[in-house]
């Protein structure tokens, strides 16, 4: 067989040559600006993360400040609100009279079981929506039997006839502290309590339902306060805040369950 026959490399070949070379070093040349790029960029897109995560961890560093000053001011205001009804107290289960008149008998003939005399009053209202016509509770003779304070037809204590509950406003404190104190010569029917803010209302509520659990011994209020005993024995805890009252029943139901 004969020698195959090998072509000397021209000018032309040579040039193809080149160009391939050229291209294949503006190809590298081409990759390695690519991946200078391409890390460029990844570099910047960490280094916006990390501004980003710390802006947001600023962010909730002042979400937790203006938070715990926001809490500070409801504070604050509860605690005024509180002290300017330190001279009333609460009546409850009190059916509605259709005339203010009747109304004040009816408040009279209360405190007189309560030992206060009606002169010691500076003011006394109904407070929230009605809960039952007027028209209603004179149908069914439920009016102020000005002599008599009982379930009966006077409505006073009568459960099925309650009315919307009655603030007392006192001239001053002792009046105030003599009505509580006696609050247990009343009938059965009626109730008298301090007049909370609406957050105490809503701590006491709570402590309530964790007392009809069976999980606390006592709930009551003292000057405004809200406080409850685990025990007979135990020392009264004192709670300034829903937080408190909601953390210290998840203490109480992970301490019970541990049990």
């Amino acid at each position: 067989m004969p020698p195959k026959e090998t072509k000397n490399p021209t000018i032309e070949d040579d040039d193809k040559y080149d160009k391939i070379l050229d291209a294949l070093e503006n190809l590298k040349t081409g990759q390695t600006e690519i991946k200078v790029e391409l890390r460029r960029e990844i570099e910047e897109l960490h280094e916006n993360q990390t501004k980003l995560e710390q802006r947001v961890s600023d962010l909730e560093e002042e979400v937790i400040t203006v938070k715990s000053q926001n809490e500070g001011l409801l504070l604050d205001i509860d605690e005024k609100d509180q002290y300017q009804r330190r001279h009333n107290i609460l009546i409850h289960n009190v059916s509605e009279s259709l005339s203010f008149k009747e109304e004040g008998e009816k408040v009279g003939n209360i405190l007189r079981l309560l030992g206060v005399n009606f002169t010691e009053v500076d003011i006394f209202h109904r407070i929230g929506k009605k809960k039952t016509d007027v028209r209603t509770i004179r149908d069914q003779q439920d009016v102020l039997n000005v002599d008599g304070v009982g379930g009966g037809e006077s409505g006073i204590g009568n459960r099925k006839s309650s009315g919307r509950s009655i603030v007392v406003r006192f001239i001053g404190h002792r009046s105030r502290i003599t009505a509580l104190r006696a609050k247990k010569n009343l009938d059965s029917g009626m109730r008298i309590t301090e007049h909370l803010t609406l957050r105490r209302s809503h701590m006491v509520r709570t402590l309530n339902s964790y007392k009809r659990a069976g999980k606390l011994h006592s709930v009551y209020t003292f000057n405004g306060s809200v406080r409850s005993k685990t025990s007979p024995d135990s020392a009264p805890i004192v709670f300034q805040s829903q937080d408190e009252v909601e953390e210290f029943v998840r203490f109480q139901s992970g301490s019970a369950n541990t049990e």
